[in-house]
């Protein structure tokens, strides 16, 4: 592939990798407000419907643990890496000098005007115009320097104990079942919110320096939060208004 091409490839990955994350959040939001809030766990507590509560609260961590932890796949086999969407590969491809060039001229061309409004500043105010190609030439620089240190702080994140405990849970119990399991993986509730935050702060900044896209995430959390609060609510048969957006 050439520079522009895995430069759009970049692009992609991080577009499937941000829903990912956004996904997340949402099974996240479902599950703590039914696992750790007395209002719903004493509703289904000690009744015939607390294994139906119990199975769809450990559903939602699981489902939480798999989107986590397929953000982080490194496929070893060639074809299957290429068509796999994940932090892995999208870090191996910024890791290429040309490809970070590509979307540091990408980043030079969204902050500089162009069309009518270029020929206009040109007649009208070129210092103005020169002005806005220097500073978009400074931020663009400055992006590219974010993707660097991202490079750094991602051998961080894919050391991280929680990644490896939730992994082998992934491994042993969602994508496969062993016979022998490790018991030493002391993986639990909490494990997978913990780690969903600090991944989200890291794509957050990838977002940030690969599409100029400055979001936290909060306006995601917070409409999943309202909603799950009116599920549940309703659930277990609390009147409550219904969520708004």
């Amino acid at each position: 592939m050439t520079p522009i091409e895995k430069a759009d490839k970049v692009v992609k990955i991080l577009e499937l990798v941000d829903g990912n994350v956004r996904h997340a959040f949402k099974l996240r939001s479902y599950f703590c407000r039914a696992a750790y809030n007395d209002d719903v766990k004493k509703r289904f507590d000690q009744s015939k419907a607390a294994s139906g509560y119990n199975q769809i609260v450990d559903s939602l961590y699981f489902e939480l643990i798999m989107t986590l932890v397929r953000l982080f796949d490194n496929l070893q086999e060639e074809k299957s890496a290429h068509n796999t969407a994940s932090i892995p590969e999208l870090m191996s491809l910024l890791s290429e000098t040309e490809v970070v060039a590509q979307l540091q001229l990408r980043s030079e061309q969204r902050k500089t005007p162009t069309g009518d409004l270029e020929m206009d500043l040109k007649s009208s105010d070129l210092d103005f115009l020169k002005k806005l190609k220097a500073d978009a030439i400074q931020v663009a620089c400055k992006e590219t320097s974010q993707i660097f240190s991202l490079l750094q702080n991602y051998e961080k994140l894919k050391g991280s104990h929680l990644l490896s405990r939730l992994r082998t849970v992934r491994n042993e119990l969602f994508a496969h079942t062993a016979i022998e399991r490790n018991r030493n993986n002391p993986t639990r509730y909490g494990d997978a919110e913990e780690l969903l935050e600090k991944t989200a702060q890291f794509v957050a900044s990838l977002n940030s320096s690969v599409k100029s896209l400055h979001d936290d995430y909060q306006g995601e959390i917070n409409t999943w939060q309202e909603h799950a609060k009116y599920f549940w609510e309703n659930i277990v048969g609390e009147n409550t208004e219904k969520p708004s957006g």
